[in-house]
């Protein structure tokens, strides 16, 4: 199994990949992307419903509208879909 580090909606993810089955296995929560922080962020809920995304390292701040759970199942997809793009052409992908 393979882990990647992905930029995706202001956040960094770890994409764990399982090449011979060419399938995302699992998707990280979200990191801090700044200046290569990569720290785990710290996630609340807000008064109006929206998602505070707080890292305990470099103190920033990122509000969205979006869980967690909804970015990895938005990232999941991208990720199945660019793994199936680039080994496309190998002789025992399946696809």
């Amino acid at each position: 199994m393979a882990g990647y580090w992905y930029e995706y909606a202001d956040f960094g993810w770890e994409i764990a990949y399982n090449i011979r089955r060419r399938k995302v296995e699992e998707v990280s929560s979200a990191f801090c992307s700044k200046d290569n922080c990569k720290t785990k962020l710290n996630i609340r809920r807000t008064f109006w419903g929206r998602y505070l995304y707080k890292c305990p390292r470099c103190f920033t701040e990122i509000k969205k509208d979006e869980s967690v759970s909804t970015f990895r199942n938005m990232l999941e997809k991208i990720a199945d879909a660019e793994l199936k793009r680039t080994h496309k052409n190998d002789k025992n992908s399946g696809y």
